[in-house]
């Protein structure tokens, strides 16, 4: 097997490290990251995706090894830990999306939920792209904690799912989800290359191959599978 070295993708719309960009004819390098303190300043105010397929997004801590069995619902605010309140309807402790305070005073083993924080809210608009959104997370989707910017960074799609190649975010210091670039419209091209025209990389199903790199600032991915449309690896 060929060596295959880290390729460096800076920005988030079209900025690439040319000088390192595989021809069109040649399969890529394995390896891509994404800068994302640049994606932070080009992305002009764009808004984050969120999962139709999960009513909310949680925030959980399940410990080393398993989730512990579902808690008892709460009858009371008492039932819930630190600034979460009961929603008794539901019997679920929810933290309110002002207190971001809830999320350290969660005790190990237990999990919130976080109000107004649907990852649908910040998808493309309706038929940006073929596919549908959600399955950044349900087509086998992989997330990264960017421990520079106390986040979570879920990347994915790929398949037949989805040809989206946006990065989101969940912020767990506003407890909201962004999107912090557009896909690529553009998802023709040469599927084996890893890349979509625009010189930015295809959609793919990220599973546990993406990872934060602190000394980069950036998320890698460490090759593709199930790249968009057919399922290609690179």
């Amino acid at each position: 097997m060929r060596h295959r070295s880290l390729t460096c993708l800076l920005v988030v719309l079209c900025l690439h490290c040319n000088d390192q960009k595989p021809a069109t004819n040649e399969p890529p390098d394995v390896g891509e990251s994404v800068d994302l303190a640049t994606q932070d300043a080009a992305r002009n105010d764009a808004t984050l995706v969120a999962d139709s397929s999960v009513p909310d997004a949680a925030v959980a801590d399940l410990g080393p090894d398993m989730a512990p069995p579902a808690p008892d619902p709460c009858l009371n605010d008492d039932d819930c830990t630190g600034s979460a309140i009961c929603v008794i309807e539901t019997g679920r402790c929810v933290c309110d999306a002002a207190a971001s305070t809830c999320v350290d005073e969660i005790a190990p083993g237990h999990w919130i939920e976080v109000a107004d924080s649907q990852l649908r809210s910040v998808f493309p608009p309706s038929e940006t792209v073929p596919g549908n959104p959600a399955t950044v997370i349900a087509a086998w989707g992989g997330g990264v904690y960017d421990t520079d910017r106390d986040r979570l960074v879920l990347w994915g799609g790929g398949h037949a799912d989805y040809s989206g190649n946006e990065v989101y975010v969940f912020d767990l210091n506003t407890l909201q989800w962004e999107r912090l670039n557009e896909p690529s419209l553009d998802v023709g091209g040469d599927e084996a290359s890893g890349y979509y025209p625009d010189g930015l990389p295809r959609s793919r199903h990220t599973y546990d191959y993406i990872a934060y790199v602190p000394p980069l600032g950036s998320m890698c991915s460490m090759g593709g599978s199930a790249l968009y449309p057919s399922g290609q690896i690179n």
